[in-house]
């Protein structure tokens, strides 16, 4: 990766994501890794907050990049990301923006799983997992990996629902688009109906 990539006022994915053959296959191995631990559920009881964002990251690009798990911040990182037509909030204000997506998350996670017999339970779960990617994406904390730790995010809040991973990368044209829509309009309903569709066994058997 370019060493002054952290440095730039504004960086691009492009700019961002140049790895080895050497990366790519640890990375590949770090995401196997933590697959297995989201879908046996030792993320299930965590409190859903930064700490959990950052650890899930930094076990992601652990051996890969040397910020693994390091958020931009006043005197760190790019001001700004550009990733597709979206641009990222500045990094003064990442971790403000973080720390709100993740009370959010939290107390509604909770509040669900306290009432798991009401008949929009499902809806409400993909919902509260749509808007978790999608809003990380857009705020797009960290310097590389953002799609990644956003996908895994929406999976751990599933299987602690009691659901199952979800194959979006399967459906990535769709995916990109719902997430542009989300920048823009910051409602997640296009991604919700995306990400049933994904779980729909009768589609997932289609891929």
């Amino acid at each position: 990766m370019p060493q002054d990539s952290v440095n730039r006022n504004v960086a691009t994915d492009a700019i961002i994501n140049q790895y080895s053959e050497f990366q790519l296959e640890q990375l590949s191995q770090n995401l196997a890794q933590l697959y297995d631990m989201i879908c046996r559920g030792e993320f299930s009881t965590a409190h859903f907050g930064v700490n959990l964002i950052t650890t899930v990251h930094e076990r992601i690009w652990v051996g890969v990049v040397d910020h693994a798990g390091r958020i931009r911040t006043r005197d760190w990182g790019a001001e700004y990301l550009d990733f597709g037509p979206n641009r990222s909030e500045h990094r003064n204000a990442v971790r403000e923006k973080l720390e709100t997506l993740c009370h959010w998350v939290d107390s509604t996670l909770r509040r669900l799983e306290e009432n798991s017999d009401a008949p929009e339970y499902e809806l409400n779960a993909y919902t509260v997992a749509a808007f978790a990617q999608a809003e990380l994406v857009r705020i797009h904390p960290f310097m590389d990996g953002n799609g990644r730790i956003g996908r895994a995010l929406t999976d751990i809040v599933l299987v602690r629902l009691g659901f199952g991973v979800v194959r979006i990368d399967a459906v990535k044209d769709e995916y990109y688009a719902t997430l542009n829509v989300y920048h823009t309009t910051k409602k997640p309903d296009e991604f919700v109906d995306l990400l049933l569709q994904c779980a729909n066994p009768d589609f997932s058997k289609s891929l």
